[in-house]
């Protein structure tokens, strides 16, 4: 991974703007060797359940990145859960995207479901 912050003005957060990945997780044929696959856009979507004390963070990678979706969730003091969405094959955003789009609504509903005991 190669990563580069930059500063969000609107949010004073340091958001990262450009996710790189190497291609070796998959197979590479040899036009693909030095290429490298991109995020265009990352954008957060937060969750706040103040009532059972949930919250956490949805981030939608939108690109030929390694990955589409990463989430997590944590009651900030015991309990943490992470998650990331991969597909086993190379990144191209525009042929994956109706299975990204259909993954991203079922990682909306787990992060919304899970309730601390």
């Amino acid at each position: 991974w190669n990563t580069r912050r930059a500063w969000n003005r609107r949010r004073r957060t340091a958001v990262r703007t450009d996710m790189t990945f190497f291609g070796s997780g998959f197979k590479v044929g040899m036009d693909d060797v030095g290429k490298r696959f991109k995020a265009n856009e990352i954008f957060e979507q937060p969750r706040v359940d103040s009532l059972h004390k949930v919250y956490g963070m949805l981030y939608l990678i939108n690109g030929d990145a390694a990955t589409q979706s990463q989430f997590y969730v944590t009651d900030s003091i015991e309990h943490f859960v992470t998650g990331s969405l991969y597909f086993e094959a190379k990144p191209n955003f525009d042929s994956l995207y109706p299975a990204v789009v259909y993954l991203r609504n079922d990682i909306r509903r787990i992060m919304e479901s899970i309730h601390w005991e």
